[in-house]
């Protein structure tokens, strides 16, 4: 049986489910994007430590003070 005929017959059984397919092949690329850029923020995040960097570092997560006070001025 040839390839194609195999995609054909694949494409025909998920049509159906389309919305599903595309929602796992979206969490699934999400997943492993968030594996690859995990280890990079990290890495900055404590590159910027180790050197002293300001708490204002856009690398380092934003305190909820800083949060808040951004909400009340609004």
């Amino acid at each position: 049986m040839p390839l194609r005929r195999y995609w054909r017959l694949l494409a025909r059984y998920l049509a159906p489910q389309r919305g599903a397919v595309l929602l796992l092949a979206t969490l699934l690329l999400g997943g492993i994007a968030l594996e690859l850029l995990g280890p990079q923020l990290l890495r900055a995040f404590l590159d910027s430590a180790q050197g002293g960097a300001p708490r204002g570092n856009s690398t380092s997560p934003p305190s909820s003070s800083s949060a808040w006070r951004c909400w009340r001025r609004g």
